[in-house]
């Protein structure tokens, strides 16, 4: 399987679960909070957790890698997510917020990696 065929299969994912507009990617759980990182800017990531989703400046958060394969013998699709560290809230606006690492993180933050208040349960994968 190559990444772009990965990359596709992201990209239509993501098209399956869009929100209207007036709605936020993030979601309010009753275990936490989570949400995306949109950019990275300059050593910091903007993920798109706001103020209205409860978090303040110097809140911690994790950072997961979702990732999508293909299984090679029974060919069904995998998906989960891996821990690859954990964020500090350094500015929180309204629809978004930016976030330092606390300590270096086991692979490269990338745009779409899913952010979790600490606490948040992950979703049992089907």
């Amino acid at each position: 399987m190559t990444t772009r065929w990965v990359a596709r299969w992201l990209v239509v994912m993501a098209a399956c679960t869009m929100h209207t507009p007036d709605e936020a990617w993030a979601q309010t759980t009753s275990t936490g909070v989570e949400g995306q990182v949109i950019a990275l800017e300059a050593g910091e990531l903007v993920l798109d957790l706001g103020a209205g989703t409860g978090l303040r400046v110097g809140d911690r958060v994790e950072i997961w890698r979702p990732i999508v394969l293909r299984h090679p013998a029974t060919k069904r699709l995998l998906s989960d997510r891996f821990l690859i560290g954990e964020l500090e809230l350094v500015q929180v606006r309204p629809a978004m917020a930016l976030a330092r690492q606390v300590a270096p993180l086991t692979r490269a933050p990338e745009v779409g990696d899913v952010v979790l208040r600490q606490g948040a349960a992950l979703p049992v994968s089907p």
